[in-house]
């Protein structure tokens, strides 16, 4: 089969997927309120005025909020050596765009990628003139590679990994991922398990390193005394209280962990509970399951006009979760008991907290094990949870042993920046 037709083969069958997605996605942007910013994007409706972009350009691929986060230790380190460069940063989801807007205001130019069709990405690949293209742990599309490709970008995968589904995934389509992985010029793995996955999809141990995983390396700051005390003062929280934050949730998840918890904020007077949902369009949903429920709570987002004297506390503003997580004594971080695969394990770290998770962390295996060697993350099942949170929830800090475990694991951006500084040497 010719390039050409592969090409149109592969076309066609995008488009048929997003004729059939596309009710689903309108759906969600008008009742749900998803999709309102990168609709018109993703579908390449919206112009991209790139100009006087500085050589060499640097465009990173993230896909959403984590991959966001992780990404920025790496760009600073690229900005480190080339001050002049122009960093471009292109994202799938809204709380990825989000995040890049907020954290990263030195990017050049941040958009929404659009679907993968192949005179979509030629022409965006054309005005952004990539001197290196990053993928931040995968989301590889083949158009979007073949057109980086064709203008002679070099192509660098950092913070690697491959989950069991999209290894079998792989293995099924094996022309499908030799096609893809042939237009990676470097693969830069989070460990050895990830290494001995991309060896079996055929491809050349000369393309693959391991440099660790680059979450570890996520800048965060504390908050200054004043800001902590205001905080915890608009959270109703006093010397005498004992946090525990819910951050990440999805649906279903939030009604099934409070069910287990609401009878310790009966045993405890001193426990509060401050529930943050993944997904701002969730907010509304959460708050009325709780009403439904007949909960006693507040939400963040009334507290200027009243401080939060309730016991749980729904977090509905994007952007607060690192700082709940500092106030807490213990965290649950969620997508882990619905079959989602888990979230970041490492912010509550960060602040000294123990940090609780479920059964479905497969997206976050390798790292909750290592978390679990060094007791300071906590895999359980549901019949544990308010056990193992009265036993946390008065734990002396183990900060000691966060800040050990973070350290160990610390380097990967470096790393990882220095082998796509030597693909960058390659064509300057």
């Amino acid at each position: 089969m010719t390039n050409f037709l592969q090409k149109w083969l592969y076309n066609g069958a995008l488009l048929l997927l997003l004729i059939i997605y596309l009710p689903k996605m309108l759906w969600a942007r008008f009742y749900k309120k998803k999709y309102r910013q990168s609709l018109r994007s993703r579908f390449g409706l919206q112009e991209h005025p790139i100009l006087a972009l500085k050589k060499p350009v640097i465009w990173v691929h993230a896909v959403s909020l984590g991959e966001a986060k992780a990404s920025k230790a790496f760009i600073l380190e690229a900005k480190k050596a080339y001050p002049e460069a122009s960093v471009v940063f292109s994202c799938v989801t809204e709380t990825g765009f989000e995040e890049a807007k907020t954290s990263m205001p030195f990017i050049f130019y941040l958009f929404f990628l659009p679907f993968d069709f192949s005179w979509v990405m030629k022409s965006l690949v054309h005005q952004i003139k990539p001197s290196l293209l990053v993928f931040v742990e995968g989301d590889l599309w083949l158009n979007f590679l073949q057109a980086a490709k064709e203008y002679g970008a070099k192509i660098l995968l950092i913070n690697g990994r491959l989950s069991d589904r999209s290894f079998k995934r792989y293995s099924y389509f094996k022309g499908y991922s030799k096609w893809v992985f042939s237009k990676l010029d470097y693969c830069l793995l989070q460990n050895e398990n990830y290494l001995n996955l991309f060896q079996r999809l055929g491809i050349a141990p000369s393309k693959l390193a391991v440099t660790g995983n680059i979450k570890f390396d996520i800048p965060f700051q504390l908050l200054s005394e004043s800001a902590l005390k205001d905080l915890k003062k608009a959270l109703g929280i006093t010397s005498f209280d004992k946090v525990l934050t819910i951050g990440s949730t999805h649906k279903g998840e939030e009604r099934l962990l409070l069910n287990l918890l609401e009878p310790l904020l009966e045993q405890n007077s001193s426990l509060k509970i401050l529930l943050a949902p993944r997904h701002p369009e969730r907010f509304l949903e959460v708050e009325k399951e709780l009403i439904q429920s007949k909960v006693s709570f507040c939400k963040w987002s009334n507290h200027l006009s009243s401080p939060c004297k309730e016991r749980i506390i729904l977090i509905d503003t994007m952007g607060l979760l690192r700082q709940c997580y500092e106030v807490s004594q213990v965290a649950i971080v969620g997508g882990s008991f619905v079959n989602i695969g888990g979230h970041n394990l490492l912010e509550p770290l960060e602040y000294g907290v123990p940090v609780i998770f479920g059964p479905y962390i497969h997206k976050q295996k390798e790292l909750a094990d290592l978390m679990e060697l060094s007791k300071v993350g906590f895999k359980i099942e549901l019949d544990q949870l308010a056990e193992t949170v009265l036993n946390l929830v008065d734990l002396d800090a183990i900060a000691d042993q966060a800040k050990a475990f973070l350290q160990a694991h610390h380097g990967a951006s470096l790393r990882s920046w220095e082998a796509a500084q030597k693909l960058l040497k390659e064509i300057t």
